[in-house]
């Protein structure tokens, strides 16, 4: 008898328009609220500080790609700067690079990063984000670093076979 009791609380239900109506949105805006509250899947707003001592292309590249990746970057003259506003919560990372930083050097930098542990899953992503690029442009100049090896070594042999052509004419 449960189901009849069941099926006459749905009937008393149905009559009214409103109840119905209720019966049927308000779950699916509890789910709809719920999942805005609870979604973190995009990187739109999170705020990056950076700071190098100089001018430098391979940072000024890597804030081109920061940005392009919906990341807001700030660039500060002071790394004290930086940090404050990490503090002021204005911003949610700070990354300091060195002076003279290169991809090209053989010699390793650090690039040290600053952040506010009380957003621990935005600091795992951020630094995601960041080694991705970092490799991304390792990958492309030791691409760009391979081809031009090829290419000197191919110029290397085209002239060993002219010379070696040259001096086989000239024993003939």
């Amino acid at each position: 008898n449960l189901f009849t009791l069941t099926l006459k609380n749905l009937k008393l239900l149905l009559r009214s328009k409103l109840s119905a109506a209720l019966l049927i949105i308000a779950p699916m805006l509890i789910i709809l609220f719920v999942g805005i509250a609870f979604d973190n899947s995009n990187t739109f707003g999170i705020e990056i500080g950076a700071y190098t001592p100089e001018n430098n292309e391979y940072v000024d590249d890597f804030v081109a790609e920061m940005t392009t990746r919906d990341f807001r970057v700030i660039t500060y003259h002071n790394v004290s700067e930086c940090i404050d506003s990490i503090k002021k919560s204005q911003i949610h990372t700070c990354i300091e690079f060195p002076e003279d930083f290169d991809f090209t050097m053989n010699y390793q930098k650090n690039v040290v990063f600053y952040v506010d542990y009380s957003q621990i899953n935005l600091v795992w992503m951020i630094m995601e984000s960041v080694s991705d690029i970092f490799a991304e442009k390792s990958n492309q100049i030791s691409h760009e670093f391979t081809s031009v090896l090829i290419s000197k070594l191919t110029e290397a042999q085209n002239n060993l076979e002219f010379e070696y052509e040259i001096s086989e004419n000239n024993d003939q």
